[in-house]
């Protein structure tokens, strides 16, 4: 496992993993385990691991609208070799599920280096981010998102983002008293399509297309519409085109392809939030 990678998967289960003291059944054998609905992500984790088993969990069968999430669980000696190691990359309530996994204080500190910052927050944002797009009333303000109970972390988060976070926040009078103060860190408009470039390549493919979509509601001050936009990519009998097709059902992937465009422009044109002037 290289920097990059360890870096990632240290950001990715600070957002997604679980690290599980031993089963009264198997005292020798802490675990980490990881559930995510994206299974290119699970798979990529399961590859570090030199792992194949995963758990599939078929969650609609609770709710119709849940997805099929995908368990996979490290125990052993293998367990407690990563979590030793990531120990110094983690933040303060992740640290202290791993000296009580392994049952021994440990007291190793690491600095990141700018490269190393940069993909712990690729893989903490495939876990706990939000990639949005602009609202059609405020065009020139995508923006990615996060919030965690963990100040530390979004503090870390916000740091390398460049950015401010805010908080605690109490949750709502009618929640369940158990729920934790959160904290929320956003950045917007050109920063963040900046940074959404950046971190595309390195994400799963569904925030890759969220990250597409944001990215297609971009408007900067200042530009035409349409056709009289220097970068647009379509016409407007195009434009008419597509809309017709997607009416009558045709994929947004297919139609895509077929414009030479990102599957995000197709999507934003769907959803009315560009070329809503052309039938």
């Amino acid at each position: 496992m290289d920097d990059k990678d360890l870096f990632w998967l240290a950001g990715l289960l600070e957002g997604e993993g679980s690290f599980f003291k031993p089963m009264p059944s198997e005292p020798n054998r802490p675990r980490i385990t990881l559930e995510m609905t994206d299974l290119d992500t699970i798979q990529r984790v399961n590859q570090l691991f030199g792992q194949n088993y995963i758990h599939v969990i078929a969650n609609n069968t609770i709710k119709a609208h849940w997805k099929t999430s995908y368990r996979i669980t490290f125990r052993g000696k293998r367990a407690v070799a990563c979590m030793q190691i990531l120990y110094p990359l983690m933040g303060i309530r992740r640290k202290w599920q791993i000296e009580s996994a392994i049952g021994k204080h440990l007291e190793t500190e690491h600095s990141f280096t700018q490269e190393q910052s940069f993909f712990w927050l690729v893989g903490y944002l495939e876990g706990e981010g939000s990639f949005v797009a602009a609202p059609a009333n405020r065009p020139t303000k995508p923006s990615i998102r996060l919030n965690s109970t963990d100040e530390d972390i979004v503090r870390r988060a916000s740091e390398i983002m460049k950015t401010t976070y805010s908080g605690p926040y109490k949750a709502q009078p009618d929640a369940d008293p158990s729920w934790k103060l959160r904290y929320m860190s956003v950045l917007f408009s050109q920063r963040a399509i900046a940074l959404m470039q950046k971190l595309r390549p390195h994400m799963s493919a569904r925030r890759q297309q969220q990250i597409a979509e944001a990215l297609a509601s971009y408007q900067p001050k200042g530009l035409a519409r349409g056709e009289r936009h220097g970068q647009s990519k379509l016409t407007s009998e195009q434009v008419s085109q597509i809309k017709a097709r997607l009416h009558a059902g045709e994929k947004l992937i297919y139609l895509a392809r077929e414009y030479g465009v990102d599957q995000g422009l197709i999507w934003q044109i769907k959803a009315g939030r560009i070329w809503h002037q052309v039938d």
